[in-house]
């Protein structure tokens, strides 16, 4: 049995549950610019690009340098440099972190799988791959559990890999999108939000649901969602069992979704986290 799956058997009870939420993380002192949280471990960027992790120990230590974007999978953790090379580090036991050479300018990974754009908007991918990217250019991707979601210049999105994600991207121009375990979301021209993909919680808590308003960022994690509104405000919805949509009030100008917990950056570099913490994926620094 996975242990994603053991976990969640474990903690069906209240007690468990109990034991292992919080609801909003302790902000640390060090001044963080952005936040990225997987499965039961997060990572933060500071001002200066260095890196620091907490939660599931898998991933280990972050290597010294400088990183201007940082992306957490389940057992491993990519960083891109500012001249656009890929570190990974980490448990490597399908090929995740054997980073290519090349210059990159763009990063996601989802359990034991990393994809990015190469300098020419090219998708390429290590790792556990099951499918081949379709031909750029692109400016974003992201990755959830059997797919990826990438975003052209001009606004349309493609998908490809396995389930309805894949099979059901909506039509349109969009600005920025994320992707999760089993579903996937989009900010559309005029703000507003789009989901799509497997109906994995139940109404009204529907993932596929998402608040109306105007947002500038969007994360899926894996029951659960959280977008970023124009006035800094944290909207989350979706699965809310252990306080995963529970985001304290803003303002925060970058936020990460994991597995039913999520992280935010506050402006002034304090990092805030909510929901799960059976692994310490809320004690931010």
């Amino acid at each position: 049995m996975h242990r994603i799956q053991l976990l969640g058997l474990i903690c069906l009870s209240v007690a468990c549950e109990r034991a292992q939420t919080r609801p909003v993380g302790t902000p640390g002192q060090t001044a963080y610019r952005n936040v990225s949280g997987r499965y039961l471990q997060a990572c933060a960027l500071t001002q200066s690009g260095s890196a620091s992790c907490w939660g599931e120990p898998g991933a280990g230590r972050p290597p010294a340098g400088a990183f201007t974007q940082i992306a957490t999978g389940e057992h491993h953790a990519c960083g891109l440099s500012a001249q656009g090379a890929v570190r990974c580090w980490g448990t490597d036991q399908r090929g995740e972190t054997m980073a290519p050479a090349g210059t990159f300018q763009d990063i996601t990974t989802y359990f034991s799988r990393t994809c990015a754009l190469d300098s020419d908007g090219e998708v390429v991918c290590w790792g556990d791959v099951r499918d081949t990217p379709p031909p750029g250019p692109f400016v974003d991707i992201e990755a959830g559990k059997l797919f990826e979601c990438a975003l052209r210049a001009d606004g349309r999105i493609a998908c490809w890999g396995e389930g309805q994600v894949a099979t059901d991207a909506p039509s349109g121009t969009f600005v920025a999108l994320g992707a999760g375990r089993h579903n996937a979301c989009a900010i559309r021209q005029d703000q507003s939000l789009v989901c799509w993909g497997l109906e994995d919680s139940n109404p009204p808590t529907s993932l596929l649901a998402p608040p109306t308003g105007r947002f500038t960022q969007v994360r899926v994690g894996s029951t659960h969602a959280c977008a970023l509104r124009t006035d800094g405000e944290i909207a989350c919805w979706g699965a809310s069992s252990v306080q995963q949509t529970s985001a304290p009030a803003g303002p925060f100008v970058d936020l990460s979704a994991g597995f039913s917990f999520s992280c935010g950056v506050r402006p002034a570099g304090g990092v805030s986290c909510w929901g799960w913490n059976v692994s310490g994926q809320l004690a931010s620094p």
